[in-house]
């Protein structure tokens, strides 16, 4: 009786052990995959700033804060800008064309409408991920956004006429 009951022990003990490695091993393995995603770890840098673009009878573009949000594979940078439709009959389309940054040609994305006597926070945006580089080849970081140039385009919502083009350069 007791050489059984030594036995159901031991038994008892290797199992315990063998379930350990197993247990162990299979934490490891994850630690692995894990350590492999390292390029979908979440990004999100927000620095603020204040900084006039256009102010006058019809439009006040104001930068609010530059930003990166996303993962290291697939994310937007850019900034936040703040839009005040200073007309009270005519709601008005904004976007920016010509930019560079850095002295590189870049396609941000940016075009809005902001209705008649009303204000409007929006993003212009740099895609970085998958074939980004063709349209913005050197913004990776938002480190890489600095001497941006460009022309903020204003117009009629309604009809696209011209109402101002404004050359801009952010800091």
């Amino acid at each position: 009786m007791q050489k059984k009951f030594l036995g159901f022990i031991v038994l008892i003990i290797i199992s315990a052990g063998l379930i350990g490695c197993s247990i162990m091993g299979k934490n490891k393995a994850d630690a692995e995959d894990i350590s492999t995603d390292k390029e979908m770890e979440a990004v999100e840098n927000i620095k603020k700033i204040n900084q006039k673009l256009v102010d006058n009878n019809d439009v006040s573009i104001t930068i609010t804060e530059k930003y990166e949000v996303g993962d290291r594979i697939y994310k937007e940078i850019g900034y936040t800008v703040e839009i005040v439709n200073k007309r009270t009959d005519v709601d008005l389309q904004v976007g920016i064309s010509d930019v560079t940054v850095n002295g590189k040609k870049n396609n941000p994305l940016w075009s809005t409408v902001v209705s008649a006597g009303s204000k409007s926070n929006e993003n212009i945006t740099w895609w970085v991920g998958n074939k980004s580089d063709k349209y913005n080849p050197n913004v990776k970081t938002l480190e890489d956004l600095k001497n941006v140039k460009g022309t903020v385009v204003v117009s009629n919502g309604k009809t696209s006429a011209n109402i101002g083009k404004y050359k801009i350069n952010i800091k």
